[in-house]
């Protein structure tokens, strides 16, 4: 539609700028605490978190992390991509090559860390990680899943299958001050999307969008709750939005579009309903 009247600028009796910096790229959110901003950028292969004095933008401490980028991350942005998660005293991080981080938030100190891909065999997807952590409890809860290249197809990967037992890891919870393995659950190929907490029917679950479903798990183990097919299929890249008290909204890219789930609780399970899909919000 034709629009008019819009500004370019503030007015003069609007608000003042107080300040301005440099940083560098990504997508990273910024959290603000007791008057620090914390974030995370790249400059070339080094990826930074940050903390910023609000009032006058300056660094308080920094951290350097390298993390070297391939072609198909350039191509979409190379990152990080996901938002810190402040609990307490720490701040979380995970950054474009699934690096995890623990930081004393007032010193920056790094109180443990994960490297998820060489730890555990973790998955890097090919934009890049992008699954935000987020707190439970005394945990936090991230997608890391397995690397999947040597599994080929057809009887092959039957047969890989039956020779191989898999060990279920596309999410797992750490301990929030040690970083000691809590649990660690299921084997569905993960997405770029970030996990939220959701209340249904008095009981809490822990829902998060993978590569090819939408699922929904007790954030005290990671026992599987219910899960949908997402079909057809497409680039799971956005955080669901929890519709109280009963319904999930997801919109994906390509065709696998946006859709509303509706939760219901049947001889004590829940179970989800697909009300509607539409490709034409994507």
């Amino acid at each position: 539609c034709d629009t008019k009247g819009l500004a370019a600028k503030w007015a003069d009796e609007g608000p003042k700028k107080l300040w301005t910096r440099e940083l560098g790229d990504g997508y990273a959110t910024i959290i603000a605490d007791g008057g620090i901003l914390y974030t995370m950028y790249r400059t070339g292969d080094d990826e930074f978190t940050v903390a910023l004095d609000e009032k006058t933008g300056k660094t308080e401490w920094e951290h350097k992390n390298p993390s070297p980028f391939t072609k198909l991350m350039a191509e979409f942005g190379a990152g990080p991509h996901t938002t810190p998660l402040l609990v307490g005293d720490r701040l979380y991080t995970i950054g474009t090559n699934a690096v995890m981080h623990c930081y004393d938030k007032k010193t920056g100190k790094v109180l443990w860390m994960h490297d998820l891909p060489k730890e555990f065999n973790g998955d890097i997807p090919g934009r890049g990680y992008g699954s935000s952590p987020i707190a439970y409890k005394n945990t936090v809860i991230v997608a890391v899943d397995r690397k999947r290249e040597d599994e080929g197809g057809g009887d092959k990967a039957e047969e890989n299958k039956e020779a191989k037992p898999v060990e279920g890891q596309s999410l797992m919870a750490f301990d929030l001050a040690t970083g000691n393995l809590a649990w660690k659950a299921h084997d569905y190929p993960m997405s770029y999307a970030s996990p939220i907490l959701i209340r249904f029917e008095g009981e809490e679950q822990l829902v998060l969008l993978m590569e090819k479903e939408i699922i929904g798990v007790n954030p005290d183990n990671g026992a599987l709750l219910w899960h949908h097919a997402m079909k057809p299929e497409g680039a799971n890249l956005a955080t669901p939005v929890w519709i109280g008290p009963d319904m999930l909204f997801c919109s994906s890219a390509y065709d696998s579009g946006s859709r509303v789930l509706k939760l219901a609780k049947k001889e004590g399970k829940t179970v989800p309903e697909e009300l509607w899909y539409s490709r034409k919000m994507r």
